[in-house]
């Protein structure tokens, strides 16, 4: 189970949510039995995604290198 507030990969497209394979986002609400994660997501082109509510399989925990990256390129896209 990952905690509120980790933040995460997402491990697959997912159209009908509307996040891609490699997404990053941060869990806001975990349901009983970590039945699913509610997580946001910014993209780096500036778009906010709504909550996308996830299943347990449709996200890995972020390392902090990939944290890193995500930051670069949102700072270089400015």
């Amino acid at each position: 189970m990952l905690p509120e507030h980790s933040m995460v990969i997402v491990t697959r497209d997912i159209p009908d949510q509307g996040v891609r394979h490699g997404d990053v986002g941060a869990i806001v609400h975990v349901y009983p039995g970590a039945a699913a994660y509610e997580v946001e997501f910014e993209r780096i082109e500036g778009k906010s995604v709504p909550l996308a509510t996830l299943k347990p399989d449709d996200v890995r925990l972020a390392t902090s290198r990939e944290i890193e990256l995500a930051a670069d390129k949102t700072h270089a896209a400015k």
